[in-house]
């Protein structure tokens, strides 16, 4: 009954949610703003930089937000 009940919950959110489809036209330009996370999963081994001994070095990542700027020009409508 509880997977039925997120099911339904799930369902009404996507479709509420959908927003209509907007054509933009041949040699428009759109901007868009937005936040980029990552999170890398830990202990993947190494990376083959080609310079350091036997070519590999090790490597510490960490999860991180940073901001994101994307650009789009269309071509064609």
């Amino acid at each position: 009954m509880i997977k039925r009940q997120a099911l339904l919950l799930t369902t009404l959110a996507a479709t509420f949610s959908m927003t209509p489809a907007m054509a933009e036209t041949a040699g428009t330009w759109t901007l868009g703003v937005g936040a980029g996370y990552v999170e890398p999963d830990s202990d993947n081994g190494t990376v083959n930089t080609g310079s350091s001994a036997f070519g590999l070095l090790g490597v510490d990542i960490d999860s991180d937000v940073r901001p994101t700027i994307t650009g789009e020009y269309f071509v064609a409508d």
